[in-house]
């Protein structure tokens, strides 16, 4: 084939993909070249406000700087400018090039490398733009919690708190995860032109965001500082008497509708450290069960032994079947055999004769260890006796349906139970159900669990005798109450349950008297039991769950202190404080 026709055929064939480029593909071309000169910007909408039930905040949003990076920059000057920001930000340079490469961010807009820049760096960049080529600065809304940690479990966190971010960010926990649809209102967008080099030319479209929505709560504000101060320095006391008290928790109950005033779970921790990316060894500590899980919210999640604060199911379990009433009297020895078992009283203190109101007052364990002997026979069938069928109607052992979750079933154990266990992990040699097991389940020893949220739900069913409502901190948005799957308890024997609750806090020789001397009990009665479970390998729960008033009941408050100790040293004088700043206003 001669040159010529070598030339006419390269030509043609030239000439065919330039019409087939111009006319065949153009289309195709012209949306690449749009995409490569427009660029869509999200833009996050301001999140609504978090309320507490007088309209204090206690969450907001304000407008904080954001350091971008533009994702087309070569690579050699991104490294370059990476290293840079990295220095003006005081972070290690491989912490900047995790955050440009992080997965989460959408590819379609710049990398996000920080999101609360402080004005020294923002001024840095304006005003030695030559410096950092492809960097943009640009104004978001942040997530601000004015109150610092407190309620901090209650509030929750976001999408995005992890290590690296991404762009909008949804209700990770707590409230914030439960109305997120609600508070995160609507993204908007800016459709922007740019050159070649990816400068920004011009806005050729803008969509502003709809802020959120804001939502109330039943929390008192007031109240909830004083119980994580108190829980705080009930911890902080405990330590220092040779307790490892790693934590602890708090609910305060409004008896008539389930509404929760104060919920406080401690360790807590900064929602507003988390509003923004966080480095990974600090996200590790906040899980690290060392560290006492900050995130884990102990007053849903917390499942513990709950000691004599168990007691007025037994006794309620007591009253209705006849193995006992009010005036039944039991010579407390200080100890009682069960079988070739011998049970002790705390410490092995020895009461004397008491009855029902005084075996309460006093946390006589012997008096429960008759009953419960009394009760065995009634206990063997598989789904267990009375005092699980009394623990059942008060809700233990499944959830209570807190609107903010999750939260944990705690346990009853029973004949069926022990055997499951056994059947699937061989823990139990021997699954038969035993009058031991019965005595300790009637002490709140043994395999029992409750939360404290369960505790305190229980406890406000004692207090009205036929109402359940789902305790709820979303104003306006509890379950509707309806009766229990039966009642609690008749009148008479409910009567005298909380009569020796509230001996055990006016009596002077009640378990709970020490920590409300000086209280006005005349003005404000209460009624309330200490608990002190053993955990094996560990100091003892320290417990402590009240009605008041007990004449007229209006809030329960409860206080769970892990290896705290004694139940009336820790716990009660935390609850003390929380009805005194519900009841009479001290703050």
């Amino acid at each position: 084939m001669g040159a010529g026709v070598v030339t006419a055929v390269s030509l043609l064939t030239l000439s065919g993909r330039i019409v087939h480029l111009q006319v065949a593909e153009r289309p195709a071309y012209a949306a690449r070249a749009e995409a490569n000169r427009v660029r869509l910007i999200p833009l996050e909408a301001p999140r609504g406000r978090i309320l507490d039930r007088a309209g204090r905040v206690l969450a907001d949003s304000r407008s904080a700087y954001r350091i971008s990076l533009d994702r087309s920059l070569p690579t050699a000057r991104r490294r370059v400018v990476l290293s840079r920001l990295a220095a003006l930000f005081g972070v290690p340079d491989q912490e900047l090039a995790r955050r440009f490469q992080d997965p989460r961010s959408p590819p379609v807009i710049p990398a996000p490398l920080a999101d609360d820049a402080s004005d020294d760096v923002v001024v840095a960049l304006r005003e030695r733009p030559e410096e950092y080529p492809g960097v943009t600065v640009d104004a978001h809304p942040r997530r601000h919690y004015p109150q610092g940690t407190l309620a901090a479990h209650v509030l929750g966190t976001l999408t995005g708190s992890g290590p690296g971010q991404g762009v909008e960010r949804a209700g990770a926990s707590g409230v914030e995860r439960v109305v997120d649809v609600e508070l995160a209102g609507r993204p908007g967008a800016d459709r922007l032109e740019v050159d070649s080099r990816g400068r920004i030319v011009r806005r050729l479209a803008h969509l502003p965001p709809q802020p959120g929505r804001d939502v109330r709560l039943t929390l008192d504000l007031d109240v909830q500082a004083v119980a994580e101060r108190a829980l705080a320095a009930s911890i902080m006391a405990a330590q220092q008497a040779g307790h490892a008290a790693p934590a602890g928790s708090v609910v305060a109950l409004n008896v008539s509708d389930g509404s929760i005033l104060a919920l406080a779970s401690a360790p807590t921790f900064d929602p507003g450290a988390l509003a923004g990316p966080i480095p990974a060894d600090v996200w590790r500590a906040l899980h690290d069960p060392a560290a006492g899980s900050p995130l884990t919210n102990r007053a849903l999640q917390g499942q513990y032994a709950p000691g004599s604060t168990f007691k007025p199911v037994t006794a309620l379990a007591g009253l209705e079947t006849g193995a006992l009433t009010a005036g039944t009297v039991v010579n407390d020895k200080g100890s009682y055999r069960v079988g070739g078992r011998v049970f002790h009283n705390a410490e092995g203190r020895a009461h004397g004769p008491v009855d029902l109101a005084r075996a309460l007052a006093v946390s006589s364990d012997v008096y429960f260890y008759a009953l419960a002997e009394r009760l065995h026979g009634q206990s063997t069938a598989p789904e267990g006796g009375p005092i699980q069928a009394v623990a059942g109607r008060l809700g233990f052992g499944r959830p209570t349906g807190v609107d903010i979750g999750p939260e944990a079933a705690g346990r009853i154990p029973g004949p069926a139970w022990k055997q499951g266990v056994h059947d699937r992990t061989g823990a139990f040699p021997d699954p038969r159900w035993y009058a031991g097991d019965t005595v300790n389940l009637a002490i709140g020893q043994g395999d029992v669990l409750v939360t404290p949220v369960q505790l305190a739900r229980a406890y406000a069913a004692l207090a009205t005798g036929a109402v359940a409502w789902s305790p709820h901190v979303l104003e306006g948005r509890g379950a509707a109450p309806g009766p229990l799957p039966a009642p609690v308890a008749g009148p008479e024997g409910r009567a005298a349950v909380l009569a020796g609750l509230s001996r055990a806090v006016a009596d002077r020789d009640g378990t709970a008297a020490p920590a409300f001397a000086g209280f006005p009990l005349d003005r404000f009665p209460v009624a309330g039991k200490t608990g002190t479970a053993q955990v094996a390998g560990k100091s003892d729960t320290s417990l402590f769950a009240a009605i008041v008033p007990s004449s007229a009941p209006r809030f329960v408050v409860v206080a769970i202190v892990e290896e705290a100790g004694f139940g009336s040293v820790v716990a009660a004088p935390v609850v003390r404080q929380v009805i005194e700043a519900l009841m009479t206003g001290r703050r």
